[in-house]
């Protein structure tokens, strides 16, 4: 037979492990928003990135001349006034990120 000290022991020890659980659970939680708040940054920094290099590599496009048979930067031309040979600097640094 149990007698009550030994059942209020048992009560007071399955309440402190619910408390445990409780805010280990609410942690856990909080980690996980923490950590799904980062991801959409790095979701949205990653678009982003993308979304420049589209960008650049569309300015720095290849143009072939139309007295050769070169292939040249329609971009890096424009501003330098030289043909300069496609890949430019530019899309062979973007290329090799």
């Amino acid at each position: 037979m149990v007698d009550n000290e030994d059942l209020q022991r048992r009560i007071e020890t399955l309440e402190a492990v619910c408390e445990s659980n409780k805010r280990a659970y609410v942690g856990a939680v909080k980690d996980l928003m923490t950590m799904d708040e980062k991801l959409k940054k790095l979701q949205d920094q990653n678009r982003r990135g993308r979304r420049a290099i589209a960008e650049i590599k569309a300015l720095h496009h290849e143009y072939r001349g139309p007295f050769d048979e070169g292939r040249y930067c329609a971009h890096c031309n424009q501003i330098s006034g030289t043909w300069i040979p496609y890949p430019c600097p530019t899309v062979q640094a973007l290329e090799g990120m």
